[in-house]
């Protein structure tokens, strides 16, 4: 359901890449860094909540299928140098959105232990 939204909220007249799809994708990980880091030096959520989260909220958002799908029809379609771009950077990004979303719970809820 957040996935078809997005395409909705993120409607550009021009779109040069697929930006609900990068979105979706970008807050997945950084939900995946917050929730691990949360997990890890709070001891919070729950396990079943963070389980339920990971992999219902958080799996459910992001979407690799349709990544790959969409840098290769941005190829085909000959925007050969987007769908590259698209295809090599999202994984940095995604990785940084991790450390983004893990650092944000250390600087603002510091370990318990």
């Amino acid at each position: 359901m957040l996935r078809v939204g997005m395409d909705h909220v993120l409607v550009v007249k021009e779109q040069t890449l697929p930006w609900s799809t990068l979105v979706a994708n970008l807050l997945g990980c950084y939900l995946v860094g917050f929730l691990y880091s949360m997990r890890t030096h709070r001891g919070a959520p729950e396990m079943w909540i963070y389980a339920g989260l990971m992999s219902g909220l958080a799996g459910g958002l992001t979407t690799f299928s349709s990544f790959a799908l969409q840098a290769l029809v941005m190829m085909q379609s000959g925007k050969t140098l987007n769908g590259f771009l698209y295809l090599m950077g999202s994984p940095l990004a995604g990785a940084l959105m991790v450390a983004a979303g893990y650092f944000t719970v250390l600087r603002f809820w510091p370990p318990l232990v």
